[in-house]
Order: structure tokens, then C-alpha cells, then sequence
């Protein structure tokens, strides 16, 4: 027994065109005037409306936060019709079974706003590899011109933020316009550029994306006061979003362990390009058979110009650690080269005193490329602990040999 979503002057239309014929119905129509509640069923009139929308400024900005939310998980896709440059886009949800209610719910606040078709969701079975078989749960809202707008943005499986104007967006967005004006790294303020810098030295990343370049932060959760408390610093002065950290889980495949890490990014500003200039550069012809990376990273040529004695406690904090029993430090530097280090242990004696060495420690299986790391000896340490001690985060003293690791 067919049944029809809608108001009653929605209903008129469908039987006066007999639509409800093309659909292979040849029973008598029923209509249900219990169920013709506008907030509660998809109308034809608010589709046509939307399908008017050609910027995502136009759509409830609750939809557009809760979308995007979706398509930087693991259960979203976009898809975009083909053979034309006019057609829209959809987003499609296909999710596991133990998400039932989860999808239930995204799936009545996006039908209640015309946003995809209200039909009850169903669990399926579809087959996986080894002839499994697994139950998902599918569906998609309609295809919008709107829509068009998340294909500049996440082409790539959602890797950059949408800018949303929500109500509750706890973005300034006047510093991050600010600082969307500088052009040169020397424009911000000597405390952030020391924390870049020393972080690069260490697992931090620079990742640039056209014209722009963002700073990437990513730690353990045992970390989990230094990763606030550098969180803070960058949103406190609008370097990103202030959003708290989450704490994320990563299985292992070849250790066969599960790890718990935190990390953020900041804005994507024309500033970084500069920094990003400096710590990385394109891989040779020979390079690019082995390494995976289109940029590859070393030591800045001009890192004594650099290395501030912030700079060096971030760098020690991320990837510094101090051997009890011979009260030397070591830094893993992995990803440079040996003529990096040297520049290295220059800037460390011009700038503190303090003599280093270092000392390979293998090498990559697959690249074949040496993996450096960089000693202190006990009277360096000594020596450098009071030039740095100030800036370190209590919980990352042990690094110093200051106290214990929490």
C-alpha cells in the first residue's frame, strides 16, 4: 500500500498527475492524514527550494556543521554526476550496522529538512573479501548545486576545515583575518616562531597546499599537558581552531598494538610558505623512486639565525630524551642528513656553547637512508639546562633529567 509524504496540497498533485501510476502501483491510493506533518516529512516544495541554493551560506548552518562533520569521518562520500559541468552533488552515508541508530538519527534530521528521502533506513548485507558477508546501512541526500562547493574542499577525503558561520563557532575570526594579511614568517611574533621552529626540528610538520602552508602538530597521549598547553598558545593568538583536543586511536599493523595520539593543525597562512622554504626541498630524480614524500625535510642552511632558546626547549620537549645512568640527552633526527647536523652542532656552539655529536643508528629497509641521532654529552647538558629549564612545560622536565615521567 503505497503512501505519500507531505502536505495535502503536495498529495492533490501527485494523484491529480498521476505520478503514483508510473511507479507500478495499481492498488488503491491510502493516504495516511496522521503522517502529513510538515516538520516531521520530506515536502516536494522545500527539495525545489534547496536545489535553488548555490552556496552552503544558504543552508541551515546546523546542516552544513553536521555534513561536514560526516565527510571528515569514515562513513561519508561525496558523488557528483558525470557528462556535465552543471550536475550536483550528493552525499552518500554507508555505515556498519552497529551505527543503526546513529544513521536513524542523521537520517531524520536531514529528511526533516528536505534533505533526503524520509523512507525508513534498512539494514543490508553486502559481501566483503574472503566471501564475508557485512551488514551496513545506506543513504544519500539529494544531489544539490550547493553541494558542489565540498568537492573544492574535500577532494581528498575531507583533510582541510570548511569555514562555517555557526552561531556557537568559537573562532576569532578578526586574528585569524590578521593573520591571513602577513606574507613573511619575520611578521608574527618571535614566541610563535620559536615554537615552529623548534617543533619542526622535531615531529612537527609543514604541509603546503597550493599557495598556503599549515603547521602540523602530532604527540602520544601520555603528552597530553604539552599538547594543551601548545594548543593553547596557538589558539589563544589565533593560530587555530580552539576546539579542545581529542585523543585518537591508531592500530599498529606491525606491532600489532593500539595507540592513543593527539594532534591539530593550524590555519593555512601565505606566512608559513617562508618557514616551509627552509626546512624542506623537492627530492632529486633518484629520490623520487624511494621516497614516498614529495618534499623532503633537513635542517635549515640559516638555522643559527634561528635556534632561540625556546626554539631549542620545543625541540628538546618533542623529541629529546635523557639517559639516566649517563646523564647525557639524545635527539632522534632521523629525517636529516649528515650535512644538517653539522649545521646543527654549529648553531648549538655559536648560540649555547654546548658540543654535540652524532652518530647513525641504521638505516631505512626501504629508502636506504641513514638515520642520524644527535648526542649531548653530560657537560652540554649541564650547560644547557639553565638556558632552557624556564620554557619547558613541568610534565616534560624528565627530559632534562629534571624529574620523573608522569
Amino acid at each position: 500500500m503505497p503512501l505519500f509524504y507531505g502536505n495535502v496540497e503536495n498529495i492533490q498533485f501527485l494523484v491529480s498527475t498521476k505520478i503514483y501510476q508510473k511507479k507500478t502501483f495499481t492498488k488503491q491510493l491510502v493516504i495516511s492524514f496522521s503522517t502529513l506533518n510538515e516538520k516531521d516529512h520530506v515536502t516536494k516544495m522545500s527539495k525545489a527550494t534547496l536545489q535553488n541554493y548555490s552556496t552552503l551560506e544558504e543552508h541551515e548552518p546546523e546542516v552544513v556543521y553536521r555534513l561536514t562533520k560526516a565527510l571528515r569521518g569514515k562513513g561519508a562520500f561525496l558523488s557528483r554526476g558525470r557528462g556535465s559541468v552543471n550536475s550536483n552533488t550528493r552525499v552518500d552515508f554507508k555505515l556498519p550496522a552497529g551505527s543503526f541508530e546513529a544513521a536513524q538519527e542523521l537520517h531524520s534530521f536531514l529528511s526533516t529538512r528536505g534533505y533526503c528521502n524520509p523512507k525508513p533506513l534498512e539494514i543490508r548485507e553486502r559481501k566483503a573479501a574472503n566471501n564475508r558477508t557485512r551488514k551496513v546501512v545506506y543513504f544519500s541526500t539529494y544531489a544539490l548545486k550547493a553541494f558542489n562547493c565540498f568537492n573544492a574542499t574535500y577532494a581528498k577525503k575531507m583533510k582541510q576545515s570548511v569555514k562555517l558561520k555557526l552561531g556557537h563557532d568559537l573562532v576569532d575570526t578578526e586574528l585569524k583575518t590578521t593573520l591571513q594579511t602577513y606574507t613573511k614568517f619575520a611578521e608574527h611574533d618571535e614566541e610563535i616562531r620559536s615554537i615552529v621552529v623548534g617543533s619542526l626540528l622535531g615531529d612537527a610538520n609543514a604541509d603546503r597546499q597550493f599557495n598556503t602552508t599549515q603547521i602540523r602538530f602530532h604527540m602520544a597521549k601520555k603528552h597530553l599537558a604539552y599538547m594543551e598547553n601548545l594548543h593553547a598558545n596557538f589558539a589563544k593568538k589565533g593560530y587555530c581552531n580552539p576546539k579542545p583536543l581529542e585523543i585518537k586511536t591508531n592500530f599498529n599493523k606491525t606491532t600489532k598494538k593500539l595507540h592513543y595520539t593527539m594532534d591539530f593543525n593550524t590555519w593555512s597562512l601565505q606566512s608559513f610558505n617562508e618557514i616551509h622554504t627552509s626546512f624542506y626541498r623537492l627530492p632529486s630524480l633518484e629520490e623520487r623512486a624511494v621516497f614516498r614524500y614529495k618534499y623532503i625535510k633537513d635542517v635549515p642552511t640559516n638555522v643559527s639565525e634561528m635556534l632561540t632558546p625556546l626554539a631549542v626547549a620545543h625541540w628538546i620537549m618533542g623529541d629529546g630524551s635523557f639517559m639516566k645512568g649517563s646523564g647525557r640527552m639524545k635527539i632522534s633526527t632521523h629525517s636529516f642528513s649528515q650535512e644538517g647536523l653539522v649545521r646543527l652542532q654549529k648553531a648549538l656552539q655559536n648560540n649555547f656553547g654546548v658540543q654535540t655529536t652524532f652518530y647513525n643508528e641504521g638505516s631505512s629497509k626501504r629508502t636506504g637512508q641513514k638515520h642520524y641521532v644527535l648526542y649531548f654529552p653530560r657537560k652540554s647538558v649541564e650547560k644547557l639546562i639553565p638556558q632552557v629549564k624556564d620554557f619547558f612545560v613541568p610534565s616534560m622536565l624528565y627530559k632534562l633529567g629534571l624529574g620523573e615521567q608522569l
